[in-house]
């Protein structure tokens, strides 16, 4: 009886330490600008002004506008192949978008991207290595020594008894000069905004 009372504290303990992880991680990944201003707008106009598509990656670069009060918003918008997803539970090929990337965030991305490469060619002996970086809205963008580049996003629920899951999302692998590819829609992309959001 001893034995069992040990046992299920123990089971309890670390169901109480992965849902405070879990939610500790939730509340890192913010709501961007983006997602406030079509959650909020009842009526606007959405408009993509570049498409770039990339080993299983789609970027659009958008500026939407509130047609009532002529606020604008530029951002990038990016979403995945849905076949290569991790779906959540019991849901195959959920159609859900990677995410949104303001304006003031670009710069950051572009920043670790470009750290990315800088770091791709330092020479060192180790088997293998991992180079992550994430926005403040959880997208994350990863490179793999052997595997490649690829992005992903964990996803938060809660599910029918009221209890929080994640799922996690995860783009194909692709080569590492496709990151010199998203640097540059990047820069296109405040260009861009800049222009349209006068």
């Amino acid at each position: 009886m001893k034995k069992l009372f040990i046992i299920l504290t123990t089971l309890m303990m670390c169901g109480v330490a992965n849902a405070q992880n879990s939610e500790a991680e939730s509340t890192f990944i913010k709501e961007t600008k983006a997602e406030k201003f079509l959650r909020k707008a009842t009526l606007y106009r959405e408009d993509t002004h570049l498409t770039m598509y990339e080993d299983g990656i789609t970027a659009y670069v958008k500026v939407a506008t509130d047609l009532i009060t002529n606020e604008k918003i530029g951002y990038c918008y990016f979403e995945t192949e849905a076949e290569k997803w991790f779906a959540r539970e019991g849901e195959e090929g959920a159609a859900e978008p990677l995410g949104y990337l303001d304006l003031e965030q670009i710069d950051d991305m572009i920043l670790a991207l470009e750290k990315i490469l800088e770091n791709t060619k330092i020479k060192s002996k180790v088997r293998d290595y991992f180079i992550s970086y994430r926005t403040e809205s959880g997208i994350n963008v990863h490179y793999n020594g052997k595997k490649g580049v690829y992005y992903s996003k964990k996803f938060y629920y809660i599910n029918e008894n009221g209890i929080e899951r994640c799922y996690e999302l995860e783009s194909p692998k692709a080569a590492l000069k496709s990151l010199t590819k998203t640097i540059d829609m990047l820069e296109k992309a405040k260009t861009i905004i800049n222009q349209n959001i006068k």
